[in-house]
């Protein structure tokens, strides 16, 4: 990192007083690295929100969607000012006086680690990073804001906004409204490798969905044998749609209109002949 550091230095200040288009795009390419900076810190803030105020069901914080990007084209847009980071580190030390050991001893001379060269603006640059990533974010919200709306209406949207740490929603936003439900076309597949995806790859809130409880409770029982046939028949209805939501334990779970667990025998057969679900 030190030698990447330097290295950003030395070209950035030969690329002033000779610009190279070569040398210029090799600078961005350096500073694009520290778009994981922007990803943490939105990350970090999505769950630190989570712990400090933390919902009782999914889709009840009104400050959580706020923490997510649409696509990957608006996350990218954040590594615009990362290419103003090296002339702006160059412009906060322009007011020195290089002194070499041929002029001065410099053996033993002390030098505070807050007023190195790159420790001392480090305060400037988090403050500007997180300006950058705050304004992208709401210029986001605010041009896509119909988008999110129906975003927010699907269950398997609403796993990824309000209910893990997935920051980017590009790869659930494929919803389509059909009178008045907010429903997803989805793949068995891609169903599978998704639950896979939420549960080893993020980190899952448990939160549930903020009618499910109500509307189970509200169905009538009935017996295993009578459920198990009902299953069977309602999970090859094309018309059937689906819910998808979390247990306290942030395991992911594919609800029937029954609210009941697809089980996993049917699941597998969906899998195999890729057979399309509707997800409300």
């Amino acid at each position: 990192m030190n030698h990447a550091l330097v290295f950003t230095r030395e070209v950035n200040v030969f690329n002033e007083y000779s610009n190279q288009f070569t040398m210029t795009i090799q600078l961005f390419a350096l500073s694009t690295r520290m778009l994981w900076l922007n990803l943490g810190i939105v990350k970090a803030f999505k769950v630190l929100l989570h712990l400090v105020s933390p919902s009782v069901y999914s889709g009840e914080s009104r400050a959580m969607p706020f923490f997510n990007f649409s696509s990957v084209t608006t996350l990218y847009l954040t590594t615009i000012l990362l290419f103003y980071v090296p002339e702006y580190i160059e412009y906060n030390n322009q007011s020195r006086v290089d002194v070499t050991n041929k002029m001065e001893a410099l053996d033993g001379q002390f030098v505070d680690f807050f007023e190195s060269f790159y420790i001392r603006v480090a305060p400037a640059i988090a403050v500007g990073l997180l300006v950058n990533v705050v304004a992208v974010l709401f210029v986001d919200h605010l041009m896509f804001y119909p988008h999110w709306q129906k975003l927010k209406k699907n269950s398997l949207s609403r796993q990824a906004i309000f209910n893990s740490t997935s920051i980017v929603c590009e790869f659930v936003d494929d919803v389509q409204t059909v009178n008045g439900d907010t429903l997803m076309t989805c793949s068995a597949r891609r169903m599978s490798t998704l639950q896979w995806y939420f549960m080893h790859h993020l980190r899952c809130f448990g939160l549930q969905e903020r009618d499910l409880s109500k509307r189970k409770s509200s169905r009538m029982t009935i017996k295993a044998s009578e459920q198990s046939k009902s299953q069977l028949i309602t999970t090859t209805s094309p018309d059937l749609k689906y819910t998808v939501g979390q247990d306290n334990n942030g395991h992911i779970h594919l609800l029937d209109d029954q609210l009941s667990d697809v089980k996993s025998l049917v699941l597998n057969i969906k899998v195999l002949r890729d057979t399309s679900l509707v997800i409300q």
